[in-house]
């Protein structure tokens, strides 16, 4: 799923709308980290999380560039 994403992301950003453990899980895969380290991410509801990919050289990684960012939401939700 994470290449199809790569993939997609070549043509243009893609958002993915979904629950905290589907987006944790694929936090995880797109930044290489097993998946016993989902509890470590702390996802809020309505909460957006951003990565990014980053040519490299010869290669290409995955940069987290936003994790449970809620700027987006009011105040007098929390």
């Amino acid at each position: 799923m994470i290449d199809g994403l790569r993939e997609r992301r070549l043509e243009g950003p893609v958002a993915i709308v979904s629950h905290s453990m589907t987006i944790g899980t694929i936090l995880c895969a797109a930044l290489g980290l097993g998946l016993a380290h989902i509890h470590r991410l702390r996802l809020d509801v309505a909460s957006r999380s951003t990565i990014t990919f980053v040519p490299f050289g010869l290669f290409s990684m995955w940069v987290l560039t936003t994790l449970n960012d809620r700027h987006h939401l009011a105040d007098d939700l929390w």
